[in-house]
């Protein structure tokens, strides 16, 4: 009896161990009541329509792969068995007369088979982004983490893309970048860039603002755009995986940033409770867009907000 006992006990204090690990790992990821991370709208419209020129037109999305990742890992607490449906995109603002600024570069077939090796890759599509950033006139990334920078990391056109790069001083640095991921030639290109450098906001082109925001990397930065029509975006990049991160006021779960991610989660924490105000708030009508969600970005496409496919 007295072993019983004890193997009773052994056996509550692994499953204790085994659920605090669990509620620690997967399934909290608090947010603040209050942000410290302040949008400043006022600011950022102001300068969206300070740089000489018209405003662009639209906004277009290309869909170069999906995924899946179980709920928990992208909102805590979600549970395993539920799957969320994920997608690695290039967008492409297009301005009057088809110039073209290409935001994100998505990523290779190898390197999206490693990532999600049974989920659909569109290589045709890739070729196209990679024709698209050959014809634009800036390309700029919400982060440079290889899923977003890796089109430019595996160019076979890198060269003739070294002027249309806009990176800041993070994003050529920052430590994450996996050399093995970049062709020799795409890494000197990288590392010979003058950085774009900006305090809190700047505007790279008419109806552009990018916003500083490190936390999911040092190179995050928001990237608000503004259409001739009024239509206003927000791409989030990386900060959220989904908008059900924003609406439930969840982050991702804690195990990931252990295994691989490494972002500063309470300054993650303080923009998602940004973004749920922006989400709130009635009198904003901006379209908050992060880099992964297939759903949101079905939405958007299916509302003629964005426009499915490059030109």
């Amino acid at each position: 009896m007295a072993r019983l006992k004890k193997i009773g006990i052994i056996a509550v204090v692994i499953l204790s161990i085994l659920w605090i690990g669990k509620v620690a790992l997967l399934d909290r990821s608090p947010v603040p009541e209050k942000s410290d991370f302040s949008l400043n709208l006022k600011t950022i419209r102001a300068l969206a329509h300070e740089s000489k020129g018209p405003l662009p037109e639209s906004l277009h999305a290309l869909v170069i792969g999906e995924g899946a990742f179980p709920a928990s890992a992208v909102v805590a607490g979600e549970g395993l068995t539920r799957k969320i449906s994920m997608v690695f995109a290039s967008f492409q603002i297009v301005y009057p007369g088809n110039k073209t600024i290409i935001i994100d570069s998505a990523m290779g077939q190898k390197e999206h088979k490693a990532m999600a090796p049974d989920a659909p890759y569109y290589p045709e599509r890739f070729d196209a982004m990679q024709d698209a950033m050959l014809k634009a006139s800036q390309i700029l990334l919400t982060h440079e983490h290889p899923d977003h920078i890796g089109g430019i990391a595996i160019s076979p056109n890198v060269q003739n893309l070294k002027d249309k790069l806009v990176l800041t001083k993070e994003q050529i640095n920052d430590p994450f970048r996996q050399p093995e991921q970049f062709t020799p030639e795409a890494l000197r290109v990288i590392q010979s860039l003058k950085p774009l450098e900006f305090e809190h906001f700047i505007s790279p082109a008419p109806g552009i603002v990018l916003i500083k925001t490190p936390s999911h990397s040092p190179g995050t930065q928001f990237i608000y755009v503004t259409l001739k029509n009024g239509t206003e975006f927000l791409l989030v990049g990386d900060i959220v995986w989904s908008m059900e991160n924003i609406r439930k006021l969840k982050g991702k779960a804690y195990l990931l940033n252990l295994m691989f991610l490494q972002e500063n989660r309470a300054l993650v924490a303080s923009q998602i409770r940004m973004l749920s105000n922006v989400l709130n708030d009635p009198e904003n009508k901006i379209q908050i867009v992060p880099a992964h969600d297939a759903e949101r970005l079905k939405e958007l496409f299916e509302s003629k907000s964005i426009v499915e496919g490059f030109l």
